[in-house]
């Protein structure tokens, strides 16, 4: 019975000693492999780029894209432009009813004309001498006339006073801030700080641009337009929607425009709990960073998912202000060279207006996708099981049920992954699991492969040997013909040629 007993238990030795280990290795070599390369988080995030791209949702009508495209550039000339020029489209906006004008153009410095300071010098020239000679009051009023019109940073923020509707940029520079920052926020952008809450450990804004104080206090609103790529592959996948600005939290320009959309104020923005954020009665899913993961619109039958209309049409009447009416516009650039673009999970050059009308239509259809906390718990036993798999399912099995059982395993991770994404909008990273279970799969069958082999080579070599000293065996018996049987199984070879040539002879003197 004892003898038994070791009999089988050696096996069961040898199995834990080999595949079992080795593919327990590889597990941890994929780990390791991710880890400082990211390799397999590319594949998971491209994976949840193609199931994003199914959900089947459809993009808000209310929002239009005015885009300063190369057709706009080419018409009105050289970028940047006069700002009257921004003014004349806004005071048509305002003519129109548009709900919302949210722009992706920085006002952050001054435009001043070259002919400003001349004309400048000139007035100042003929005031003293206007009281002496009234003939020079009409040169002077046609100076200060010019100066008028050439203040085009005046006559824009007069259009936007008049319209009252209009959301702009800030930028913040982030990074880890360690102290308070060097300049508070102008009083402009105090009206759109968000209530602050504790337990959020929101980007940190170290330095910020702003738009001219003229400017930021004729706006409606501002917002922060910095968008977060991905640190593996670079994308824009989620939205930063608050960032946090020495002991103030100032909201992105997304959620500024959806906020003013929904007839909601800064106010009206509050956390509801750990991965929550409420705007209104909209609750929309965060990370512990205040990211929202936004539904980016692949294109609908070959259109884009946004009506796009060239900045130049409006300019120059071509299409009526009255299009634009209860309508949320977003005016940007999407001209070649001009501003910076994104990679996306629906293309690989997306402008920030085409970026930020995604976020925009996701906050105000409530299109999001959720990953909460727990997603870390579930890669985790996902990767627990693909280990026990691996370390005593597979060595256990033939060849042909490894194959089945790995594959409908590594079909099921997938097909859980995907419906988790497309059809309840949860993202389940299941690409890790995945790789891992192949590659240990892989590995092990090269593994059992290339001992196969040569264990085959060896068992070849014995017979071999065995068969050459059987024919010597028969040959000195005197049974040639069995002898040279024998020789036949043998691979030829330098000693084989000689056994034959002697048994030959010894044919030729039996004749």
């Amino acid at each position: 019975m004892k003898p038994s007993q070791s009999g089988r238990s050696r096996p069961h030795r040898q199995i834990l000693s080999s595949d079992a280990w080795v593919g327990l290795g590889l597990l941890v070599l994929v780990w390791v492999l991710n880890h400082y390369t990211g390799l397999f988080t590319v594949l998971e995030n491209r994976y949840f780029d193609s199931a994003s791209g199914l959900t089947g949702r459809v993009p808000s009508d209310q929002v239009v894209i005015l885009a300063i495209d190369d057709a706009s550039v080419a018409r009105i000339g050289r970028w940047p432009w006069p700002r009257d020029v921004h003014a004349k489209v806004i005071d048509q906006l305002t003519e129109a009813k548009a709900k919302v004008v949210a722009s992706t153009i920085f006002y952050f410095e001054p435009q001043v004309d070259r002919g400003s300071s001349h004309l400048g010098r000139i007035r100042d020239a003929l005031l003293p001498l206007t009281n002496a000679d009234a003939s020079l009051q009409p040169v002077l009023r046609m100076a200060e006339d010019g100066l008028k019109e050439l203040d085009t940073d005046s006559t824009l923020a007069q259009s936007l006073t008049r319209s009252g509707k209009v959301v702009l940029p800030l930028v913040f520079e982030l990074g880890p801030a360690y102290g308070s920052p060097e300049e508070p926020l102008p009083a402009f952008a105090q009206k759109s700080v968000v209530p602050t809450s504790p337990g959020i450990d929101l980007p940190q804004g170290v330095k910020v641009q702003w738009p001219l104080q003229t400017l930021g206090n004729a706006a409606r609103s501002v917002g922060h337009l910095n968008h977060e790529q991905d640190e593996v592959d670079g994308v824009v996948r989620r939205e930063p929607l608050l960032v946090q600005y020495g002991d103030q939290w100032m909201p992105s320009l997304a959620l500024v425009t959806a906020m003013q959309a929904l007839n909601l104020n800064s106010k009206d923005v509050r956390f509801a709990g750990a991965g929550r954020l409420q705007l209104g009665g909209l609750p929309i899913p965060v990370d512990e960073m205040g990211r929202l993961l936004p539904q980016f619109y692949p294109d609908q039958e070959g259109r884009p998912p946004f009506a796009v209309d060239s900045f130049y049409d409006l300019y120059s009447g071509k299409i009526p202000p009255s299009r634009y009416a209860g309508k949320v516009v977003l005016i940007g650039t999407t001209a070649l060279g001009v501003g910076t673009a994104f990679a996306t999970p629906v293309s690989p050059v997306t402008n920030p207006v085409q970026v930020l009308a995604h976020n925009t239509s996701s906050l105000l259809s409530g299109h999001f996708f959720a990953q909460p906390a727990w997603v870390s718990s579930f890669t985790g036993v996902s990767l627990l099981c693909v280990a026990l798999l691996v370390f005593v399912g597979l060595p256990r099995l033939s060849a042909a049920w490894a194959a089945v059982v790995t594959g409908v395993t590594a079909s099921l991770l997938l097909l859980v992954g995907f419906v988790s994404i497309a059809a309840v909008q949860l993202w389940l990273p299941t690409v890790l699991p995945v790789g891992a279970l192949l590659v240990a799969y892989v590995g092990l069958t090269t593994k059992r492969f290339l001992f196969t082999e040569a264990s085959k080579i060896r068992s070849d070599e014995e017979s071999a040997e065995t068969n050459r000293m059987m024919g010597l065996a028969l040959q000195g018996q005197g049974q040639l013909d069995m002898a040279f049987d024998r020789f036949r199984r043998v691979p030829l070879s330098d000693g084989v040629m000689d056994n034959l040539a002697n048994l030959a002879l010894d044919f030729e003197r039996k004749r």
